[in-house]
């Protein structure tokens, strides 16, 4: 599964698909086909989930620039620290867990905070929306769990 916008498949950072190919022969070292292609398929699914709410961010994020509704210092704009956060830290987290085989890090520090995140922008982008303005205050307590 490759995010239609992902370039580490495109060729442009290499050849994913062969990397993927290459990667399975590893495992194959250790494992059986059926557990790798479990693995594989299981990633596959954590991939589709956080690219489901990458999106929904994005596209958030692109009707709000449009509105001009963000602020031009992204560090002090809520929403977007927030965008940051869910793919820089929660997302990278929820994706390298899956990979690896950390159900810590892909549910509790990957995939909840995601949808925490994910939440926090759903209110701010509403709030925004409905009022054609930047809240005054964020409603960001803190950066520190993320």
């Amino acid at each position: 599964m490759v995010h239609p916008k992902s370039v580490v498949r495109s060729g442009e950072r290499g050849d994913g698909e062969k990397g993927r190919r290459l990667m399975r022969r590893v495992c194959s070292n250790c494992h059986s086909k059926v557990q790798t292609d479990s693995h594989f398929a299981k990633l596959d699914r954590a991939i589709g989930l956080y690219n489901y709410y990458y999106d929904g961010a994005q596209k958030m994020l692109k009707d709000l620039k449009v509105k001009g509704l963000l602020k031009e210092d992204k560090w002090s704009d809520a929403f977007q620290e927030l965008n940051y956060y869910l793919w820089h830290h929660a997302g990278r987290r929820a994706r390298h867990g899956a990979a690896m085989d950390g159900p810590d890090y892909a549910q509790w520090h990957g995939f909840f905070q995601i949808f925490q995140i994910y939440k926090d922008m759903e209110e701010i982008y509403n709030w925004r929306i409905k009022n054609n303005k930047i809240e005054p205050l964020s409603p960001v307590m803190s950066t520190a769990p993320y």
